[in-house]
């Protein structure tokens, strides 16, 4: 009974797609963070220059 137990393979295939669907979440999750980073650096400029023009005097 403990040798079947030890040889049964059947669950091995559902941990490897855990393990690589977590795996996938962790590259995605990633590459979102670094977007999100770079499009708020980029909103910032955008916002600094324009009160830069607006705050000039004629």
């Amino acid at each position: 009974m403990i040798k079947a137990f030890i040889e049964d393979e059947r669950g091995a295939t559902a941990i490897e797609y855990g393990l690589i669907a977590a795996l996938m979440f962790l590259v995605v999750a990633t590459a979102i963070s670094q977007v999100a980073d770079e499009n708020e650096k980029m909103y910032d400029k955008i916002s600094a220059s324009i009160e830069e023009v607006t705050s000039r005097t004629p």
